[in-house]
């Protein structure tokens, strides 16, 4: 089980994900190819986190982003927030 936020801010990511790119999010590069690509990628990622599985470390998806020229978008950087709250959750150092 995914602890809150954690839990929240994943739902509503993936939530946005599946909507078509708005206006701004096209200018930003979110073609709805990318986009569904994202949400497909973070259905699975959530699992693997809610089965206990390895998974990448949250800090890479906002490169991840980047090498699709996204990163500077509102909606990367709100994948970035989620990326810190799995590593806080992972590592809570």
């Amino acid at each position: 089980m995914l602890p809150e936020p954690l839990k929240t801010q994943l739902t509503n990511l993936m939530d946005e994900l599946q909507l078509p790119p708005s206006t701004d999010e096209l200018a930003g590069g979110w073609q709805p190819a990318l986009k569904q690509r994202w949400a497909d990628w973070f259905v699975s990622f959530r699992a693997k986190l809610e089965l206990g599985e390895d998974t990448p470390p949250g800090w890479g998806i906002l490169r991840a982003m980047d090498f699709d020229g996204v990163s500077d978008t509102p909606l990367a950087k709100h994948a970035s927030r989620v990326g810190r709250l799995i590593d806080q959750w992972k590592n809570p150092n």
